[in-house]
């Protein structure tokens, strides 16, 4: 998110790049060819392998001339790929070892990869992934969509998954089946310990930290601070899932007490308490 609001591009994602915490925390990583380039400004690729390849857009893989790079070119289209790849468990145009010959694939006969015929991934997952790679960049879905789906769909498999053990399902040997085949380490990973993003407007923390500075020319304060103020709470309160807090995390919980401190919003009946302890 913070990367969208600021104009940097990792312009590299793929799943060499993507590290795994302790905490099954997904890290970026490997930023050699990150660059920030306000307003969308042209962005020259330099000679890409064939790792890279795989996971790149149609529109630079044709070399196109001054062309924009926006979080929807590549970025989005990368991130499609490694759906993808999550879903399929398979390296994207696997068997192919030419870079010529995946230019020639994604961009002249616009192929993507399929969804195997026995996926048992959400539709509206596999929906996404198919919408992330389109050959148009503007028809490709924003950040924001990609983290409401996918969080809808974490959600939904653990509703799945806790009621598994209910009547409806033990007689069911096909969900049972499918229930075994999934892995057992998603079952740890709770739904509800991810920030409500709706409850905010996917409101980034970014975005959220200009609120109290919007000012009209009367001098009076315009920006949406109690939204903001929603998007701090919920990442502030992150930290008290036992988890390590991030850098997110604190500086949400800072932002929260200043909120509080200076009258912002509705003074909670414990105040001094609240700031003493974010503080």
């Amino acid at each position: 998110m913070e990367m969208k609001v600021t104009k940097i591009f990792h312009r590299d994602i793929r799943a060499e790049n993507i590290l795994i915490t302790l905490n099954e925390t997904a890290k970026l990583a490997n930023f050699k060819l990150i660059r920030s380039q306000p307003g969308g400004q042209a962005i020259c690729f330099p000679n890409l392998n064939l790792d890279q390849t795989r996971y790149c857009a149609p529109e630079l893989l044709e070399g196109v001339l001054n062309y924009k790079y926006e979080q929807r070119c590549g970025e989005v289209y990368s991130f499609g790929i490694l759906l993808w790849e999550i879903a399929e468990e398979r390296i994207p145009h696997q068997g192919i070892n030419g870079i010529r010959d995946i230019i020639d694939k994604v961009c002249n006969k616009k192929y993507r990869e399929p969804f195997s015929e026995n996926s048992q991934m959400p539709e509206k997952f596999k929906q996404l992934e198919i919408e992330a790679v389109h050959h148009d960049p503007d028809f490709r879905p924003k950040i924001t969509k990609i983290f409401e789906v996918l969080n809808n769909c974490l959600k939904e498999y653990s509703q799945v998954t806790s009621s598994s053990s209910g009547p409806n399902l033990r007689g069911n040997s096909r969900n049972n089946s499918m229930q075994k085949s999934r892995p057992n380490r998603a079952e740890n990973i709770d739904a509800y310990a991810l920030p409500d993003l709706e409850s905010f407007k996917y409101m980034t923390l970014a975005d959220a930290e200009k609120q109290h500075k919007l000012y009209n020319n009367h001098d009076k304060l315009v920006g949406d601070v109690i939204t903001a103020y929603k998007c701090f709470e919920a990442y502030a309160n992150l930290g008290n899932t036992g988890g390590t807090a991030n850098r997110n995390q604190i500086k949400a919980k800072y932002y929260k007490a200043y909120y509080i401190s200076k009258e912002l919003i509705e003074d909670p009946t414990n105040k001094d308490e609240i700031v003493a302890e974010l503080f």
